[in-house]
């Protein structure tokens, strides 16, 4: 019984794909009534390729690779039709937004970069021209009325042409550095605190701060440039100065005993 309906169920998933295997293909029926493998068409009922530059437009006028579906028919690349893929053109044209023209020769546009071919004049308005003065000559060495062709090939009034300006360049102005102002250092006289370096100002001399503490003064000798105070400081004795105020106090001591004494 289980193998019954194992067996029923494989035949139910492969009997589709079966009747599918002749179906889709190139030159096959179309699958379901419309359906085709890959890039393929249904056309005619058949499988049939379409879609690309010379070949029919596949089910509702589609086409690829740049090509317009006109009258059945893929088409691109030829003059006046859209461009293919990657910009190409027929020989003898050139993609001009997105177009094939013919470009470059005389009295066609001029090619991508306002250029004409060699030989074909010069892109004046999007147009290739020659005969004109200061053009060149066209071919046969003809100009317009009253212009002569010169051995340079350009057209110009008696056969000369005015001399090329040289453009002269224009001189480039170097801007003038203006020197920064150090400042006075510290312990220098000043005025005002934006002539020192510092900043400070004080008594007269650029101090190391504001020194602004009425005991405090930056112009004292031998510290000028500092914030010191103007209090004395007490003197300073040597080692035998020591000594000697030492011997004045015993002996001091000594005497002020005796006299208890007495």
């Amino acid at each position: 019984m289980t193998r019954g309906l194992i067996l029923t169920g494989v035949l139910f998933l492969t009997l589709p794909n079966l009747a599918r295997a002749d179906c889709g293909g190139f030159d096959q029926p179309c699958c379901d009534g419309n359906t085709c493998e890959g890039s393929l068409g249904c056309m005619g009922g058949l499988c049939q390729p379409c879609g690309v530059r010379t070949l029919p437009c596949c089910p509702g006028g589609i086409c690829q690779s740049g090509a317009v579906c006109v009258g059945g028919e893929c088409v691109c690349g030829d003059q006046h039709q859209n461009c293919c893929e990657d910009s190409f053109c027929d020989p003898g044209l050139r993609c001009i937004q997105g177009t094939c023209e013919v470009c470059g020769v005389l009295s066609t546009p001029c090619c991508e970069g306002n250029t004409c071919d060699q030989g074909n004049g010069v892109c004046n308005g999007g147009t290739c021209e020659c005969g004109a003065e200061s053009q060149p000559c066209c071919p046969g060495g003809l100009c317009i009325t009253g212009l002569t062709c010169t051995a340079e090939q350009t057209c110009c009034p008696g056969g000369v042409c005015p001399p090329t300006s040289t453009p002269t360049s224009t001189p480039t102005v170097t801007p003038t550095v203006t020197p920064t102002n150090t400042g006075i250092p510290n312990g220098g006289s000043c005025t005002g605190p934006l002539d020192c370096a510092s900043g400070n100002c004080a008594d007269g001399a650029c101090c190391d701060s504001a020194c602004t503490d009425p005991s405090m003064r930056c112009n004292l000798a031998g510290q000028v440039g500092m914030c010191a105070s103007t209090a004395a400081e007490a003197p300073t004795l040597t080692p035998w100065g020591l000594i000697a105020g030492m011997v004045l106090l015993a002996g001091t001591a000594a005497w002020a005993l005796r006299r208890r004494r007495i």
